[in-house]
């Protein structure tokens, strides 16, 4: 009995570590989503680069990210002008939309 609840201990202890980006994209013009876009998040003291692309609805995710900062998130797709934004900073638990 002592053994399970020394490892119920232990699992209720991880908690959250890690941060997240989320989103959709889309044309401003239209509103149709944007299918496959690539969205890059590069955490730049570390050289740490995150990455996805989006679905069919125009949504990503890119969990499991290093809390701090400064990231500069990208988003590119073909025959549309490239966004970027810098100077994110991302705190314990956040998950920060970037549409």
């Amino acid at each position: 009995m002592l053994l399970v609840v020394a490892t119920s201990l232990a699992v209720v202890a991880q908690g959250v570590t890690t941060a997240s980006v989320f989103g959709k994209l889309k044309d401003v013009s239209t509103g149709e989503p944007l299918i496959g876009a690539t969205v890059q998040a590069v955490h730049t003291p570390s050289g740490t680069a995150y990455g996805n692309v989006t679905d069919l609805d125009g949504f990503f995710r890119l969990p499991g990210m290093r809390v701090g900062g400064p990231y500069i998130i990208t988003a590119t797709y073909v025959g549309y002008e490239t966004v970027i934004q810098d100077g994110i900073y991302l705190q314990l638990g956040q998950a920060f939309q970037f549409n």
